[in-house]
């Protein structure tokens, strides 16, 4: 090292951790680590190291979805995967559904029809109550999401009063409990009158003046008492209007605190056509380039025509069947932004697992070390298939499972190719090869000379078989 330079001491206390730090350190070997920046240095050796973007990959039923939970919890809460484990699910879940309430996570699923449109933005015809046909300009579920990120950005970069959490859900929420029993009245900037009421399940509509009735966005409104502002954006003045009025009821707080991280998760997201869907912000999902960052962009939106860049607080977390399609297969431009976290199944879960004697993770582990050797590892059977187990450890549940999930998985895996088939269940009964009559079926045809059916072979499935303990013995007998 030359002289005048320092050494940081950084702690890493899991594999997990330093994994997250190499990639960290890939992504700023340009940036060089020195007490100049305290505050940088004091936030790395404090804080776990997230990587912005990550996809959960591995084969079916390995949960890539159950896990995302987790995953988004790690980040808000700044807290280990290792540490979450000692947790119950129900306790993980009742938090991850509190913060997806309050708006930090939003969860969606991509499919061929998913579009920019609906993730970052477009136009909508809408009609009124009159029958008029509108087209607005609505923001996607991402763009949504970094303009509540960006809020958070606004509310915490000064160090002054700023508004608490509590108080801003309570102001809504009596906001709410009031339109549900009586007509409100607000006006806007310019005078406008505006007579606001709630649906029974909290929905906010207001009434105009020329008696045209809008439904409002709570959203909107926690931004505005968010950053305190006098500037109306996205056109949404109603909303302004009442959060102005609730400013009286928001109790505030003198706290420097890092701004709130933002979720978003991508469920089976190479589903869609990525290229479509993400458009010019490819780019712009880069560490590199989010907001604040030495190398950060932005770019002219093609509807709104704003100005738009990614806040540096917003994590996207995908998931994607690698079985279903190759890690190959996805667009090099994202793959090559995302950190990849792979799934495998999980065989050891299902330890305690016992069926008449069968042993649930030595048949799962069995089976998927043949899977592995006649197709490959991207198309093993996932734990999950076989947790249902856990709640009734039947066999009659193990022979559903079977029946229901296992054989038609590998028939889908290996193109209907019986022969291999029963190869991964070492001929344990379930599928007999049934006698091809050739000379009944093609009378006219002269088969022995062509040799065509000499291995030819027509599978079947034996029922009985299924309700036999002895049958899954065999798939595990060496």
């Amino acid at each position: 090292m030359d002289k005048g330079n320092n050494a940081n001491y950084i702690e890493i206390n899991s594999l997990t951790d330093l994994e997250k730090f190499c990639e960290w350190y890939e992504l700023d070997t340009h940036q060089s680590i020195d007490n100049s920046n305290s505050k940088v240095n004091k936030e790395m050796s404090n804080k776990i190291l997230q990587p912005l973007n990550r996809i959960l990959f591995g084969a079916a039923g390995t949960g890539k979805t159950f896990n995302t939970i987790n995953h988004a919890i790690s980040i808000i809460e700044d807290k280990s995967l290792e540490e979450l484990q000692t947790e119950t699910r129900e306790e993980l879940k009742k938090r991850f559904d509190n913060y997806k309430n309050q708006g930090q996570i939003k969860f969606v699923t991509f499919h061929q029809s998913f579009s920019y449109e609906d993730f970052v933005e477009g136009i909508r015809a809408k009609t009124d109550d009159q029958g008029n046909l509108t087209y607005d300009e609505e923001s996607g579920v991402f763009k949504e999401l970094c303009e509540d990120a960006e809020a958070e950005i606004k509310l915490k970069k000064v160090n002054e009063l700023t508004p608490t959490e509590i108080s801003i859900n309570g102001a809504i929420d009596n906001l709410i409990n009031r339109a549900k029993n009586e007509e409100i009245i607000f006006h806007t900037k310019r005078g406008m009158e505006i007579r606001v009421t709630s649906n029974s399940s909290g929905t906010l509509f207001s009434l105009t003046s020329k008696d045209n009735n809008i439904r409002l966005s709570t959203r909107h409104i926690r931004n505005y008492l968010k950053t305190q502002s006098d500037i109306i954006v996205d056109q949404k003045s109603y909303e302004w209007a009442i959060a102005n009025s609730l400013r009286s009821e928001i109790k505030y707080e003198k706290k420097m605190v890092q701004p709130k991280p933002y979720i978003l998760i991508i469920d089976e997201i190479n589903r869609g056509n990525i290229s479509r869907i993400f458009g010019e912000l490819i780019t712009l999902i880069e560490d590199s380039k989010r907001q604040g960052a030495e190398e950060a962009l932005s770019v002219t939106l093609p509807y709104s025509k704003e100005e738009f860049s990614i806040p540096h607080n917003l994590y996207l977390i995908g998931t994607m069947n690698s079985s279903d399609r190759s890690l190959t297969g996805l667009d090099i431009a994202l793959r090559r932004r995302f950190t990849f976290i792979e799934m495998p199944p999980r065989p050891e879960l299902l330890d305690n697992l016992e069926i008449d004697g069968v042993n649930v993770q030595e048949l799962l582990t069995v089976i998927n070390q043949r899977i592995e050797i006649l197709l490959d590892r991207d198309h093993c059977l996932g734990h999950a298939n076989f947790m249902s187990l856990e709640q009734q450890p039947t066999l009659e549940n193990l022979s559903n499972i079977f029946k229901q999930k296992v054989i038609p998985q590998l028939q889908e895996y290996f193109f209907d190719d019986w022969a291999k088939i029963n190869l991964v269940l070492n001929g344990n009964g379930m599928l007999k090869p049934k006698p091809v009559e050739t000379s009944a079926i093609f009378p006219n045809v002269d088969s022995e000379e062509l040799g065509y059916f000499e291995d030819k072979k027509i599978w079947e499935l034996v029922p009985t078989s299924f309700n036999s303990i002895e049958s899954f013995k065999k798939i595990i007998q060496y």
